[in-house]
């Protein structure tokens, strides 16, 4: 095993054990380290240099957006290795993403949420439904809550990048929330136990696999976790949540990404032109 392999296999050790991404995710992982390992040509990363690393890039021969997706990867084991073994050929800061055009955000209606909230066969699945898309929370983020992260219909979220950032639910799931506790007898710890490991959470797979059946008994096929997000962001403004707020809420570091869900809106900006402007026209007052 050349030095390279050594490195990749540990990383993605690291990964698993400590950081412990999903299935989903170490399977992605494992075949872009893997692919980047087989052909970038070199048996330490130590002579790994950044004419080396575009030269890999541009022989993707894919689209900006996989191209992008496999460099992030591949930066993120990069600077695993850099920790312990400094890169002194490689330049991070040379390293830049590609221009891609914002992808069309797709979101649930809140009627569609709503049968599957009614169909729902528990408590449990009741609670992960409306805690999802009220609070608008990434799955890790909903796996992982705990019962001193919540205060009231407040909670206390440790986000993407170590970002802290305070979500909300209404009463009306706050009492749901109640009664899962009452039921079984929780009073600290994860909100949603694993069934096998103790005090675990339930992992991100079983979550996402109990939302997607949960939508599928709806008549919703294809479900993307992501996509509850979305819904949350896009009830906010719809209902009238300026960006700040709905940027706050959502915990994105960039305005820009709030900026998107402009977009999905412009059928409502007529009616909302019509009742924010309150303007009278000299000439119709004259009249």
């Amino acid at each position: 095993m050349t030095r390279i392999q050594m490195q990749a296999q540990q990383y993605l050790e690291y990964c698993q054990n400590v950081r412990k991404f999903t299935t989903q995710t170490m399977r992605s992982k494992t075949w872009i380290i893997g692919k980047f390992v087989k052909e970038i040509g070199i048996k330490d990363l130590k002579k790994l240099t950044n004419g080396r690393f575009d030269k890999w890039r541009v022989d993707q021969q894919v689209s900006a957006r996989t191209t992008n997706t496999r460099t992030d990867h591949v930066i993120a084991f990069l600077k695993y290795v850099n920790g312990g073994l400094k890169l002194k050929e490689f330049d991070f800061s040379k390293v830049h993403r590609m221009q891609v055009e914002d992808p069309e955000i797709k979101f649930y209606t809140t009627e569609q949420i709503q049968s599957v909230q009614k169909l729902a066969m528990g408590v449990r699945d009741q609670l992960l439904v409306s805690v999802a898309f009220e609070a608008g929370l990434r799955l890790t983020e909903l796996a992982t809550l705990s019962v001193e992260s919540f205060d009231g219909t407040t909670i206390r979220i440790l986000g993407k990048g170590g970002k802290r950032r305070p979500a909300f639910i209404s009463e009306t799931t706050r009492t749901i929330l109640d009664r899962w506790l009452s039921l079984n007898g929780i009073d600290q710890g994860y909100i949603f136990p694993s069934a096998i490991k103790f005090n675990e959470p339930m992992s991100v797979d079983n979550v996402r696999l109990v939302l997607k059946q949960l939508f599928a008994r709806a008549g919703i096929q294809t479900f993307h976790p992501h996509q509850l997000r979305h819904s949350c962001a896009t009830t906010l403004i719809s209902n009238g949540a300026d960006l700040l707020t709905t940027q706050e809420i959502m915990g994105h570091s960039d305005p820009k990404t709030t900026k998107r869900y402009i977009h999905i809106l412009a059928s409502t900006l007529k009616a909302k032109h019509q009742k924010f402007m309150r303007f009278t026209n000299v000439q119709e007052a004259s009249a």
